[in-house]
């Protein structure tokens, strides 16, 4: 969901941003160190839920130190990442 969201960023700065972008993803793609883990079906439909529940993007909760997280951040804390 993150890498997705990644290039999806980036897609709206034209074909440059674009080309850099997806070579981020190909980089981390082929570093022994980083492991991607894919989205399941299941993560995508409780994140459609949460998206389609709400009309814009003042969705996030703040925490005591100001940070904003979503709900998803809060379902999951205390799980590996």
């Amino acid at each position: 969901m993150v890498l997705t969201e990644f290039l999806n960023f980036f897609s709206k700065f034209g074909p440059l941003f674009r080309a850099q972008a997806a070579q981020v993803v190909i980089r981390l793609q082929q570093q022994a160190d980083v492991t991607i883990i894919g989205q399941t079906d299941e993560q995508f439909q409780a994140g459609l839920s949460l998206y389609a529940r709400y009309k814009d993007k003042g969705w996030g909760q703040k925490t005591k130190a100001g940070d904003t997280r979503t709900a998803s951040h809060f379902r999951s804390c205390g799980s590996a990442a």
